[in-house]
């Protein structure tokens, strides 16, 4: 056996182990990405409901805007946007995505609108 040769295996494994780690790293970045996508829409539902749900009760204690702002900070997120028209209520919330190891990553942002009950205010 040549002396040059001598431990290129172990090179070679070390180079195949590195690459399945970052293929690794790669699919639970992307699993992540959408779970977190996931989590802003649904977040952003909520969030356009108790808003219109505030606003139908017409709480003097509260604004619609104010109890959106409220539930998205108690789910992980926060409050980016808040609308209030005559029969709607429209949001934009964004929440943290952790990065690969944890490390801070990047936030989605999503919308959502909810319709509020025309017939009490009639």
């Amino acid at each position: 056996m040549s002396t040059r040769q001598h431990g290129s295996a172990t090179v070679i494994v070390a180079a195949l182990v590195a690459a399945v780690l970052a293929g690794t790293a790669l699919v639970a970045r992307m699993g992540a990405a959408g779970v977190a996508t996931a989590r802003a829409d649904a977040l952003a539902a909520v969030v356009a409901l108790s808003a219109a749900h505030a606003r139908q009760r017409a709480d003097p204690g509260q604004a619609p805007c104010e109890t959106a702002a409220a539930v998205a900070r108690q789910n992980g997120g926060r409050l980016l946007d808040c609308a209030v028209a005559p029969l709607y209520v429209e949001v934009k919330v964004v929440i943290p995505v952790a990065g690969v190891l944890g490390l801070a990553g990047r936030s989605t942002v999503a919308i959502a609108a909810a319709e509020i009950n025309a017939d009490q205010f009639a």
